[in-house]
């Protein structure tokens, strides 16, 4: 290190086992993605999440919030990897996921605004108009007007059990 050849010095401390010293090395470096893993081989998530953001690896530093359990905070940063692109053929799983992370952070406005989204580029996309149905507060206000009028659904029936999706 003295010698300034830091990455030898960095993979020195790997092979000694010092995962954290090579990360901090890394780091040093500028090879922010090497001491993100190495953070993350250390166990020191939460570090790793900051050398993967620093990084730009968004994904990364959301699955380890997620497997934080900060839902939140991996949506939020799940969405830095999308931002300033659209959904098309090529990122439209991505915004699915993304809006899946939203609604299961609690953050219904947003997950609706990507579902939305979705809705635009593929209507036909998985479960995103049955998503955006339930999600959205003007079909459940009219479902509870249905129920208050004493009108039974197909849908409530399904929702009760008492009858079969299929059927």
């Amino acid at each position: 290190e003295k010698d300034g050849n830091i990455e030898n010095s960095a993979q020195l401390s790997m092979r000694e086992g010092d995962y954290e010293d090579a990360a901090k090395l890394y780091d040093k470096a500028g090879k922010k993605l090497d001491a993100a893993l190495l953070l993350e081989r250390a166990g020191r998530r939460l570090a790793a999440v900051r050398a993967y953001r620093e990084a730009g690896d968004y994904r990364n530093a959301a699955r380890l919030l997620e497997d934080e359990g900060m839902t939140k905070e991996a949506a939020e940063m799940f969405g830095l990897s999308l931002s300033d692109k659209q959904p098309d053929n090529s990122t439209i799983e991505d915004f699915y996921d993304y809006a899946f992370k939203l609604e299961k952070a609690g953050l219904t406005e947003k997950a609706i605004e990507v579902y939305r989204e979705i809705d635009k580029a593929d209507p036909a996309y998985k479960d995103v108009r049955e998503r955006l149905h339930s999600l959205s507060p003007s079909s459940k206000e009219e479902e509870g007007v249905e129920d208050l009028e004493g009108k039974t659904t197909i849908r409530s029936l399904i929702r009760g059990g008492s009858m079969a999706p299929k059927n």
